[in-house]
């Protein structure tokens, strides 16, 4: 496979040269300067039912100089601040912090609380638990956490930016038919920045995925287990999600600041993937919020099947930060073959005259090109086109990616869906100067949903 794709690439370098010459690329960088944003958990709060072996729990850990606890129902018994667990269920906490009553959604859901990372490893690699993370955890080990158990987060952070570089590992996997990914209310960072900082995309070039998904199952063997990422944040990395072979439900979520596309979606011989995005928001990315891709793998008459076509569903609202300068927008990430030269052309083919109603006026009266949802297909055939419903109606249109014609030779199926010029859009849809900003009506809206 990867030696047709870089044959394919060499024709195209030999006919661009030969044709138009090589056209010398701007050199470009993609600088945001950084918010900081948590995990909004508004009043729930998860445990599990087992500690280190043991089935209690001290919420004086977890509420610092607090007092008074008390809870409503039959799923622990309180001994000042420390619980027995009896069984998984739900109800009401309540206890005293800074001389004010406090009430909490308590869930107990059946699996560990885990505190360090090799607590959280040992926990779904070996012993297949589902976990409670009750601790901010920066990765030392490059090794993946295999998401045997779901991953209930409480608002707390995975920092792994000793770990997910090049030769490292992705953060969070699913892979082979009998696993999924099931992961909520956590935020993952590649590299971690803090308020104010310098952020340069394409410093993440070299780094793996935050959560990996990828089945082998192919043709008509059956679906896919559901996987499921909700109310998370992921940001500063390559690909943030990556998928090959999914059933995944992605809701109220923020990812944010990636060196490729901030969700990829593969197709080979694979079954396709099924991705419902609901409620949620994407910011900052080299080459698009959401990237479908598809090429001839292994598989034999697999590849080519009806089950192997992917499939998009966009419910409630997507706002997709990013806006590109005509000398930003780019098809390739820059650390791949030949990426200069097919960015290079990009940009010369948006300035053309034919592409003027892809192009939006900001508020500072510069020229952008919407990067949000990009088609690219190496083949004709028609199982790499995913179906994509919903479009529509958070305000995207569908169009050819401003690519040469000779591009062709290895893009056959080349298309942006994207806001324009003359696209008329809602009030609160995102504008070319627009940024993400720390603000809790949007963490509302990422919770409960947009009002009409």
């Amino acid at each position: 496979m990867k030696k047709k794709i870089i044959l394919a690439l060499l024709v195209i370098c030999i006919v661009a040269t030969a044709m138009i010459g090589l056209v010398a690329c701007k050199k470009t960088t993609t600088k945001i300067i950084m918010t900081n944003l948590d995990v909004y958990m508004e009043n729930d709060f998860y445990i599990g039912t087992q500690t280190k072996g043991s089935n209690t729990f001290d919420f004086a850990t977890a509420f610092e100089g607090a007092t008074n606890f008390a809870y409503d129902g039959d799923e622990l018994t309180l001994s000042g601040s420390k619980a027995t667990i009896n069984a998984a269920g739900e109800g009401k906490l309540t206890f005293t912090q800074n001389g004010a009553t406090v009430e909490k959604n308590l869930f107990v859901v059946d699996g560990e609380n885990v505190y360090t990372e090799d607590e959280l490893r040992t926990a779904l690699n070996v012993d297949k638990k589902n976990v409670v993370i009750q601790a901010d955890i920066a990765t030392e080990k490059k090794e993946s956490f295999m998401t045997y158990g779901k991953v209930y987060g409480n608002g707390h952070v995975i920092d792994s930016t000793k770990t997910s570089v090049k030769g490292g590992a992705d953060v969070f996997v699913a892979e082979g038919p009998d696993m999924s990914a099931w992961i909520q209310d956590l935020r993952i960072i590649g590299v971690k920045k803090n308020e104010g900082d310098e952020v340069i995309l394409e410093d993440f070039a070299a780094r793996g995925a935050l959560i990996s998904i990828v089945s082998d199952k192919v043709g008509e063997s059956g679906d896919y287990l559901p996987s499921y990422i909700k109310n998370c944040i992921l940001e500063n990395g390559h690909k943030l999600i990556s998928l090959y072979g999914a059933n995944v439900t992605i809701e109220g979520c923020i990812l944010r600041n990636s060196s490729d596309a901030l969700i990829a979606s593969g197709t080979d011989h694979r079954k396709g993937s099924t991705v419902t995005l609901k409620n949620n928001v994407l910011s900052t990315s080299i080459v698009c919020g959401f990237l479908f891709y598809g090429y001839n793998g292994d598989g034999g008459g697999n590849k080519n099947k009806p089950e192997c076509q992917q499939t998009l569903n966009i419910e409630g609202f997507l706002d997709i930060y990013n806006w590109k300068s005509t000398d930003g927008i780019t098809l390739m990430p820059p650390n791949e073959a030949l990426a200069d030269l097919v960015n290079s052309n990009v940009q010369k083919q948006i300035t053309d005259s034919k592409f003027a109603a892809y192009l939006k006026t900001g508020s500072d009266g510069n020229k952008y090109v919407h990067a949000g949802i990009i088609i690219l297909a190496t083949n004709k055939s028609v199982v790499q086109t995913p179906t994509i419903n919903g479009a529509e109606a958070v305000g995207f249109t569908t169009k050819a990616f401003p690519i040469p014609s000779w591009a062709k030779l290895f893009a056959h199926t080349c298309e942006l869906l994207s806001y324009d010029e003359k696209q008329e859009i809602s009030s609160y849809a995102v504008q070319p100067t627009d940024k993400v900003e720390n603000n809790i009506e949007m963490f509302k809206e990422l919770r409960y949903g947009r009002k009409a």
